[in-house]
C-alpha cells in the first residue's frame, strides 16, 4: 500500500524473469547476489523521482517474499556514472533497503536492527530503469508506516561514506562522526546509529546505553541556514564533527572531561544553502 497511489503494472515487464521459489539469502546479509522475487502475483511498482519523499506502507496486501514478509518495489531512471543515496525510514518496524540493478540484480542493501532508517548508495554503473525494495528486516511479516527519500547526483563530489562510526544526515548531506575519550586509554570512535533522516545517536561502550542524539536540520527558508541540535548523557571527553558533504566545511563541538554534555543548539551552523 503506498501514497501517493501509482496505477499498478507489471514488475516482471521491467524486471527480467528468474526462477520463482528460489531459496532467499539470510536477511542479516549485507548483499544478496539475486534480486528478492515476490510470488507471481506481485505485479505492482510505484515511480520515484531523484530529490523525492514518498510515503508508503508494508500490508498484508503488498508483493509477499518466500519468507512472508512484505515489499514494495520503487522504480527510477537512472545514469551510468550517477551517484544516489536512499533511505528507508520507520518508526515501526527494522527497515532493510536493497539497490536492484536494471537486470534484477541487487547491487547493494543495507539494513537496521531496530526501528529508525536504513541508507543505501552507490555510483550507478548503467544506464536503465533503476528499484528500491522497501522491506523489513526479520524474517516474518511485520506491517507499518515508512518514508522513502531519494536523492542523486553526480559521481565524483564528495558523499558521506557509509559505515558503522558515521551518521548520514538531512538526505546524506552531511556526516557526523565523533570520538570520546574517558580516561585510563578507554577512548575511541563513536558508533553511529541512524534514527531519521536529519536524526541519529552515538554510543561510546554499549550499543544500549546511548550517549548523544543529535539532528541536522534544514532551516534554508528561515533564516538562510542548517542548523544543528545536539543533547548528551554523558559528561565523558567528546568532540563531534559534522562535515557538510557538498563543500567539505566542517564544524566541531567538544566537551570537556568530567563535564555534563551541554546542549547544542546552533541555528547557525552552515551558510551553505541549498
Amino acid at each position: 500500500m503506498r501514497s501517493p497511489w501509482i496505477p499498478a503494472v507489471c514488475l516482471s515487464l521491467a524486471l527480467p524473469v528468474i526462477a520463482l521459489g528460489q531459496v532467499r539469502a539470510p536477511k542479516m546479509s549485507a548483499f544478496e547476489v539475486s534480486a528478492p522475487r515476490p510470488e507471481a502475483t506481485c505485479t505492482t511498482f510505484t515511480t520515484i523521482a531523484c530529490g523525492q519523499t514518498l510515503n508508503g506502507s508494508l500490508s498484508n496486501t503488498d508483493c509477499t517474499l518466500d519468507d512472508g514478509t512484505a515489499v514494495d518495489y520503487y522504480h527510477f531512471a537512472g545514469t551510468n556514472g550517477e551517484t544516489v543515496n536512499a533511505t528507508l525510514t520507520s518508526s515501526a518496524f527494522a527497515p532493510l533497503i536493497e539497490l536492484l540493478d536494471p537486470n534484477g540484480h541487487v547491487k547493494t542493501s543495507n539494513s537496521n536492527s531496530q526501528p529508525g532508517a536504513a541508507t543505501v548508495g552507490l555510483t550507478l554503473d548503467s544506464t536503465g530503469t533503476w528499484t528500491l525494495a522497501a522491506n523489513n528486516n526479520a524474517n516474518s511479516f511485520q506491517a507499518g508506516n515508512y518514508t522513502i527519500n531519494l536523492t542523486c547526483g553526480t559521481s565524483g563530489g564528495p558523499k558521506c561514506p557509509l559505515n558503522s562510526a558515521t551518521l548520514c544526515l538531512n538526505n546524506s548531506r552531511f556526516s557526523v562522526t565523533a570520538t570520546f575519550d574517558a580516561g585510563g586509554g578507554n577512548s575511541g570512535n563513536a558508533q553511529a546509529v541512524d534514527l531519521t533522516t536529519d536524526t541519529g545517536y552515538l554510543w561510546f561502550f554499549e550499543s544500549t546505553n546511548v550517549e548523544v542524539v543529535i539532528k541536522v536540520l534544514d532551516a534554508c527558508a528561515l533564516n538562510g541556514k542548517y542548523w544543528v541540535f545536539a543533547g548528551g548523557l554523558t559528561n565523558v571527553a567528546t568532540s563531534i564533527t559534522v562535515t557538510d558533504t557538498q563543500t567539505g566545511i566542517q564544524k566541531v563541538y567538544k566537551n570537556p572531561a568530567n563535564t555534563e554534555f551541554q546542549p547544542i543548539q546552533d541555528t547557525a551552523a552552515f551558510s551553505t544553502c541549498p
